[in-house]
């Protein structure tokens, strides 16, 4: 699976907390999906991921998983602090 942070927020709430594109993906292969939140107008799931951050702390990344062709990927929508 490829991990891809798509949205323009999720780069900008990176940023806006210090964090790394690293640090997103380090959450979603080893925190725990805390919550699967269908979306109705865009008829998909957004799931929230929390994670442990290599200096301690926790963040929640909000992700959605895209398939083109025959290709999986995660979208990152916005990360944030905990």
């Amino acid at each position: 699976m490829i991990i891809w942070p798509l949205m323009t927020q999720s780069g900008q709430s990176l940023m806006d907390d210090y964090l790394a594109p690293d640090d997103a993906i380090r959450a979603i292969f080893n925190g725990i999906i805390i919550k699967r939140q269908w979306e109705n107008q865009e008829g998909e799931y957004k799931y929230l991921i929390q994670g442990r951050l290599a200096t301690g702390g926790e963040i929640v990344v909000v992700a959605k998983i895209e398939q083109i062709e025959q290709v999986e990927w995660t979208a990152i929508i916005t990360v944030y602090m905990v």
